[in-house]
């Protein structure tokens, strides 16, 4: 006789604070009747993750207990026992709390991999359920492959359980993925039961008290926010660097926005440490970085401008709020434009072909 496996426990694996709110509205709506854990993985053990402790003490949280689990940068061997203590201590927590289902962003982080495993080795029914990583279920980034004597000695070291996939999302023992555009996933996530977030779940009263008490954790007022009138994302301090030149003009040309009667806010990417708008405009308000905008987007007010250029986090403020004026400044020189282009023209996200002429059409319709 099979085991009834519906009321025994969920874990959800989150590195981002995306992650962490499309976990949040799972545990609250999909496994609303199961005991749900959260782990935090691959955490800078060098800088303090709030969301770990707005967790742990908020008094509405759908989790029961949550974890984490820090990482380390470095290119020597430090790294790699530190890590092994780390998986250790993974394989353990999921043998203690014995789940039959398991949610991750990232299918490649090796943290991952070793719950997985031992998830499996207790439970051979038990079910993984892939959650959206933003441009990463969309647009396929091949990692660095890892030659079969990388593998072996990783196998050796870590554990024959190790095995890690090229493509996010593509692993074999995913079966299922929550999506925020399931119809737009790319082709290797396709070949999975794919399920859509719906848009009233990112609007419940349920996630707007916890996205409060977050807000509140980061002494950042929900007043502050919804005053705004434009807002410019930036990407990853990897795509600054990549992109530099197409960067730093839009930087420029907004900052000379605010000093035409306009209230403007810069988001940077979370864990980015430097304000780029603070040796242009001291008027350009800055969103702390660790707060992901999908906590902002419910806050902001009726028509808000908001600015990026290859972004899911584009597409995502347009879905839940299409009252909001959603900007995409092109970067030609960047691949994963055309992933984006033909789902922003269906969501009526206003392209431009440069931030010139963006600031040209605003100023149009001010003076018309």
């Amino acid at each position: 006789m099979l085991k009834n496996l519906d009321n025994e426990p969920a874990v959800f694996f989150v590195s981002t604070p995306f992650h962490l709110i499309l976990s949040t509205i799972l545990a609250l709506e999909v496994q609303k009747n199961r005991t749900c854990f959260l782990i935090f993985i691959d955490q800078p053990i060098d800088h303090k993750n709030k969301y770990f402790d707005i967790m742990m003490n908020i008094k509405n949280s759908p989790f029961k207990h949550c974890y984490q689990f820090n990482s380390i940068q470095s290119s020597s061997l430090k790294k790699y026992s530190y890590r092994r203590e780390v998986l250790k201590k993974v394989k353990d927590l999921i043998a203690y709390i014995k789940p039959s289902i398991m949610y991750t962003g990232n299918d490649r982080r090796i943290e991952f991999i070793r719950g997985y495993t031992q998830m499996k080795s207790q439970n051979y029914n038990s079910k993984i359920i892939y959650v959206d990583d933003g441009i990463l279920s969309y647009a396929i980034h091949n990692y660095a492959y890892e030659s079969i004597v990388e593998i072996f000695l990783k196998k050796l070291y870590y554990g024959f359980w190790y095995n890690r996939q090229q493509v996010v999302g593509g692993s074999d023992c995913i079966e299922q993925a929550y999506l925020v555009f399931p119809e737009n996933a790319h082709k290797k996530l396709k070949k999975k039961k794919l399920s859509p977030f719906k848009k009233d779940s990112f609007l419940s009263v349920e996630l707007e008290l916890i996205i409060k008490e977050i807000l509140k954790s980061f002494k950042y007022k929900k007043n502050e926010i919804s005053r705004v009138d434009l807002i410019h994302i930036l990407p990853h301090k990897k795509e600054l660097k990549k992109f530099r030149p197409f960067y730093e003009k839009i930087i420029k040309s907004i900052s000379k926005l605010a000093s035409n009667h306009l209230n403007i806010a810069v988001k940077h990417h979370p864990f980015e440490r430097d304000n780029l708008y603070s040796i242009h405009n001291n008027k350009v308000k800055t969103i702390p970085a660790d707060i992901a905008f999908e906590y902002i987007i419910p806050v902001l007010k009726k028509g808000a401008i908001i600015i990026g250029d290859v972004s899911t986090v584009l597409l995502t403020a347009k879905w839940i709020r299409p009252d909001l004026s959603v900007i995409s400044i092109k970067n030609e020189l960047d691949p994963r434009q055309k992933v984006i282009s033909s789902l922003a023209k269906n969501l009526n996200i206003k392209s431009f072909e440069s931030i010139d002429s963006f600031i040209k059409k605003l100023f149009d319709n001010e003076n018309s």
